[in-house]
């Protein structure tokens, strides 16, 4: 959804034509986070499991997320200071390059909180969650009573700024809620005693696709829709074992995908215009392509080699774990 999304963008500001897909598919992002929270809440209620430490949490997390992240920021910015005039948004300084790395929010062009890699503004909440995460860790408390509370109270506060405020007021958005609901959906899953049919489990992303689409001025239901959406996905798994080969790759190689593509997507709609040459159709499905292919190049090239190295070298010094407390408080 999300590559798609982009790609019909680039249609529309680089051949100045209406695309039917830039904006409802945007809301892959919530899924993205929904998606995150469940899989952080989920994978510490697994029978058996320790809570990690802290830093050890973080650690793995800079691991997962951050080279290729720079590595993409880098290669950004080198085109930008080849050709600056190529991209439309992103404004080029030394703040600007600095925030980008330490995934600080900063603003572009537009004024609005984006880092020179523009589809990094997702990895700025997803780092933030990671830390409310850890911080949680460290508290011992039961996590989605404790990281719900913070998030709810930064979506309430959203209400009581505009868009124009300071940085730090980037976190305080309601999208975070897309994360809470997909630690409900979580929790849900883990409380779940038998499997369920695979119509139930359509019928609840159905409701989800159904909530998400639809129009609203009230941001947090979007995030109910990303959760139920992530959740019905989860119940239908028993029925998913035998996903083609290319589904399965692909879902290996979306990180590195949804970096990379905005870095080769713009370049057959910048040829188009050039040669004023101007199908939609074509420019957007050939966008997907090169956004694909150049994450899929990326997956291999960079991404999977930095992995092997950085987890070899990080399994070797790790420390015991130490015990997992409550997701969710202890009945009196």
């Amino acid at each position: 959804m999300i590559v798609l999304a982009h790609a019909g963008q680039n249609v529309e500001e680089r051949l100045q034509r209406p695309s039917r897909f830039s904006g409802p598919a945007t809301l892959g992002v919530d899924i993205f986070f929904a998606l995150s929270g469940f899989v952080m809440i989920y994978s510490s209620l697994q029978p058996g499991k320790h809570r990690p430490r802290p830093l050890q949490f973080i650690e793995r997390r800079i691991i997962r997320i951050v080279p290729l992240y720079w590595v993409a920021t880098t290669l950004k910015l080198i085109a930008l200071a080849a050709s600056p005039r190529l991209s439309l948004h992103t404004r080029l300084s030394g703040w600007a390059a600095l925030a980008s790395y330490l995934f600080l929010p900063v603003r572009n062009a537009d004024q609005m909180f984006r880092p020179l890699l523009g589809v990094g503004w997702t990895l700025n909440y997803e780092m933030f969650f990671y830390v409310l995460f850890a911080l949680a860790i460290a508290s011992r408390l039961a996590l989605i009573p404790t990281l719900g509370t913070v998030l709810i109270a930064l979506a309430i506060s959203s209400y009581f700024h505009g868009p124009s405020g300071h940085a730090i007021l980037f976190y305080s958005d309601s999208i975070v809620l897309d994360f809470l609901w997909g630690m409900f959906a979580a929790w849900l899953f883990s409380k779940k005693r038998k499997t369920t049919e695979w119509y139930e489990a359509v019928a609840v992303m159905l409701i989800g696709w159904v909530i998400l689409f639809t129009p609203t001025p009230f941001r947090p239901t979007i995030g109910i829709g990303a959760g139920l959406i992530v959740y019905g996905v989860v119940l239908l798994e028993p029925y998913l074992q035998s996903l083609p080969c290319w589904m399965i790759y692909l879902g290996e190689a979306s990180y590195a995908i949804y970096l990379f593509q905005s870095l080769a997507m713009p370049l057959l709609p910048i040829t188009m215009a050039r040669m004023h040459v101007s199908y939609v159709g074509v420019a957007v499905a050939g966008g997907v392509f090169l956004g694909v292919a150049a994450g899929c190049a990326a997956h291999e090239c960079l991404e999977l080699p930095i992995m092997r190295y950085l987890k070899s070298h990080v399994e070797k010094g790790a420390r015991p774990h130490i015990p997992l407390e409550p997701v969710m408080p202890r009945k009196p």
